[in-house]
This record gives C-alpha cells, structure tokens and sequence, in this order.
C-alpha cells in the first residue's frame, strides 16, 4: 500500500506482532538528489526531515563517490537537518575537518571528532575529545605531543597524577596552578616529599619562612616517607636559623647525627660532610669544613637525647596526633616530639593560606582572588572541583596607569576581575571620551566575551596600576568543553543575568 505525503511516496511495510511502518520509496532519494544537486539545500533538508532519516544510510553510500560540491551541499544538508552525525561524516570524506570535528561533538560523538580534530592538527582539542570519549590514556599521549601546556597539566590533575601535574604546571610558569597540585599530593604518595620541598622553596622565596618550617614539621609529623629523610631535616634547621630560633635549629641537627652517624668528641659532636654546623644563640652560621669539631653551643650526646619543642608558628596551626607506636625507623621522630602519621583529613597543605597573594602588614589580602572570581553571577553554581579548575586556568596580569585593558568596537579577550587599582569605564564617540563609570577593586569587566564575539560597547582604561585576575576566551571555552555539567550551569545563569539586565534598561526607559 502507497502513500503520498508533499513531495514523498511512502510503502507500508508490514513488521513483527502485526505492527508496520511507512517507509519512503526510492523516488524521494531521486528528489533529495535534485534539491542537492542544484545546491537546494533549505529544501533538501525539509525533505529529508520528512523521512524519518531513513534515506540516510543511501545518501552516505553515495557521498563517497560524489564530487566535493555535492559532498559540500549535503553536508549543509544534513547538517540543517540537525542529523550531526551524518554532516560530520560527509565533511570527514570532503577533507573538511574541522567541521567534521564540530558536526561530531554536536552528535556527541567524541572518539570521532578526536580523530577529525587530531588529523586537522589540532592536537589540544583532539586530547579533550578523547578525555570526554573516556580514552584518558590517548588523551594524555596527546597532550604531551603538544608539549607542557596547562591543558596537559588539567588532564593529570583529572587522572590523580598531581606530583607531575604540578611539575608541568612549573614549566608553563603557572604558579597558582601547581602551588594547588602540590597541595593535593597524598600524604601516602611517594612524590610527597618532594611536593612539600617544592612548596618549602617557593613559600620562602616569597618570604613565608614561618610556613615553611611548618609545613616542614607537619610533613615529618604526618608522612611515614619523611621520617627518616635527611634533606627535610637540613631544611628545617636553616629556615629555623633563619627565624632567630638558634637552639631548635641546633637540635635539629644533633638529632640529624643521631640518625645518620658521627662520632662523639667528648660532649660535642663531629659532623659529616653534608651537615652545617648549629649557630652560637644569636649569631649568624658560617659554614663548617668536613671533620670540623663544633664548638659554641654544646649539643647533647647521643646517649642523653633532649626532646626539641617547637613554639607555635603564625597562621599555621598543627594539628595533634596520636602517640607513637613502637618502631625502629619512628625512634628518631619521638626525640623530636613528633607522632606518628596522621589520616589525610589532617593534611598540612589544607591549612596553607595563598602564599603568593600581596600582604599589607602581615594581614591577609583584602581582596581574594578566588573569592572575587566565584562571587560572578554565572560562575554562582559551580561545584568547588569546577570551580578550582576555572580558577587555575586565570592568570594574574598587571596593566601600568592609562594602559587600555579593554579597547571600545573590537572582539573581547575575555573576562579580567580588577583585585587592586581603579578602571574607568569611557564611551568613545570620534575623538572624545565620555567616562561611563569608575570600577574598583573587587569589580569584573569583560564577562560577556566570554560567550559572546560580538565588538564591546565601551573602552576601560586603567585610571592607576592595576593588578587582575585575567581568564581569555579561549582558555575559557577549552574549560566549557571539558565541563559539560558547569557549561550548562554558566549559561543558564548568563542568560538569567541578560534577562535582568534587559528588565533593568525597560524600567529606565
């Protein structure tokens, strides 16, 4: 039995139980082949609408084969037709890659549009691709085609790997990026240690020494691998030597010889080669020769051990645990007072304030940076993993007094949240400049360049030195990719927040 619909003639055809369907006939392939062929492409894609897919699987068979116009117009076709899957097929046989590429994320097809991304030489996209087809594995041998990137360093940190994360994060020059991973190292990893060295040097090159020798002691407190770790220990006497504490320090280092020998010289002590010897109580160190006989402060023998104590540092807070238990490689650590390792809900790193945040006085900053950052309407439903990772893909910038942080008429860079200084805001017509509004501290520009290109209504100008928090359009559009769930959540608030702003303009109008 036939049926006409437009331009279609359709054949029941019976099926199982009794049940049956329509089915176009082969004439509406002839007609899809007309409407293509004279580039008919809004009709072609109506008709094809109409027939349920069905003629897809022909229409593919013969794109093969087909000249690359064709090839082009049914690709619209399917494309218009919202059948992505199929568009990104025929762009794929055009050479069209990337839109290949795009027709198949549309389609969700992710394993396809890594190897349409990866064969148009876009090697970052491609490995995001693979991570949202689930092929970790490929993904990173990818990313480290392309060299250290922060993109390479995301896809670590989303695999646990957070030691090497950091270390990529070090050479793309993204502090804050791998200060945050070397915070999430477990305590039980092996790469622990190293991570609180790491973050031991850069709190004191910013002259954090008082968190430095914490994290220090937490870590020999806490981490079973830093017991018996010898370089932990040397650090941890320079940098109390560096804070006046000369007794502790010199502690420190006849409880190093305890553990990793030297002889006794009558109640002093001979240390080896790689040792410094302790101050005398308020003067400075000076080295010491291999062999040297310490003298000045008397440090106790080895077999009359003084417990060292350590006074409480500031804005650190060390968290208590249990008593030792009985074990040859913890007998050292209990001369020091220090208990065993504690659970990682007690990690160290989770007590650490932003090193590297501007301090006036010895007090916290008054603008924090990621405060401001989550303080943005569309960002107000992210979950703290995404928005931790929003966070780190913004850079800190800083823009000289008159500089144009904003130019009026052009493409957006993307969003920068002022954290200190002052910008005004100005309307440019010709030659003049009416100012608009002065921003301050805390205040955020460029918000809407991050979902839309279109040119920016106004120009803004540093009024003073300004420092920001800067994240680009494309940084943030690699970030929507990769987090499908906060994409949706930003722009459903970003329209909520067009809509009030539009609401706001008709009362004043």
């Amino acid at each position: 039995m036939a049926r006409w619909a437009g331009e279609m003639e359709f054949e029941f055809v019976d099926g199982a139980d009794d049940s049956g369907a329509f089915v176009a006939t082969s004439k509406v392939v002839q007609f899809l082949r007309g409407h293509i062929a004279r580039g008919e492409v809004e009709a072609a894609a109506r008709l094809y609408e109409e027939t349920g897919a069905t003629v897809a699987k022909e229409l593919l068979a013969e794109a093969k084969s087909a000249s690359s116009s064709t090839q082009k117009h049914l690709a619209a076709m399917f494309a218009q037709a919202r059948d992505f899957a199929s568009a990104g097929h025929v762009f794929e046989l055009a050479k069209d890659f990337a839109q290949a590429a795009r027709s198949f994320e549309q389609a969700s097809d992710f394993a396809s549009a890594a190897r349409c991304h990866q064969r148009s030489g876009d090697l970052v996209r491609a490995a995001a691709a693979l991570e949202r087809a689930g092929q970790l594995g490929a993904a990173l041998e990818l990313h480290q085609q392309s060299g250290p990137s922060d993109a390479l360093a995301e896809c670590l940190a989303r695999q646990q790997r957070f030691w090497q994360a950091a270390q990529v994060y070090q050479q793309t020059a993204n502090m804050r990026g791998e200060v945050e991973m070397l915070r999430l190292v477990p305590i039980d990893d092996a790469q622990r240690v190293p991570a609180v060295e790491r973050l031991a040097d850069l709190l004191e090159r910013y002259g954090h020494m008082d968190q430095a020798a914490q994290i220090v002691i937490d870590t020999v407190r806490q981490c079973p691998a830093a017991r018996n770790h010898t370089g932990l220990y040397q650090r941890l006497a320079r940098l109390l030597e560096g804070l006046g504490r000369y007794d502790q320090a010199n502690l420190v280092r006849a409880r190093i010889q305890e553990q990793l020998g030297g002889r006794s010289v009558g109640d002093q002590r001979v240390l080896p080669a790689q040792a410094s010897p302790p101050a005398v109580e308020g003067a400075p160190l000076a080295a010491a020769p291999a062999g040297a006989v310490i003298t000045g402060t008397v440090l106790p023998p080895a077999s009359a051990p003084r417990p060292i104590t350590f006074a409480a540092m500031p804005a650190i807070h060390a968290v208590a645990a249990p008593a030792p238990a009985a074990a040859p490689i913890q007998a050292a650590a209990a001369a020091f007072q220090i208990p065993p390792a504690a659970t990682p809900s007690s990690d160290p790193f989770s007590s650490l304030i932003d090193p590297f945040a501007e301090r006036a006085s010895g007090q916290a900053p008054a603008i924090d940076p990621y405060a401001q950052l989550k303080a943005i309407p569309i960002f107000g439903e992210l979950t703290l993993v995404d928005m931790k990772d929003l966070y780190r893909m913004c850079q800190e910038v800083t823009f000289t007094s008159n500089a144009t942080i904003i130019e009026q008429g052009v493409r957006g860079d993307g969003l920068t949240v002022i954290l200190a200084g002052d910008v005004q805001v100005l309307r440019v017509e010709g030659s003049a400049a009416t100012p608009l509004a002065t921003l301050h501290a805390g205040a955020y520009v460029g918000e809407m360049s991050l979902v839309d290109d279109a040119a920016t209504s106004a120009r803004v100008v540093a009024a003073t030195p300004v420092r920001a928090l800067f994240i680009s359009h494309e940084r943030f559009d690699q970030y929507l990719y990769g987090h499908e769930t906060a994409a949706l959540c930003i722009y459903r608030l970003f329209a909520k927040t067009l809509a009030e702003r539009l609401r706001q303009s008709n009362v004043r109008t």
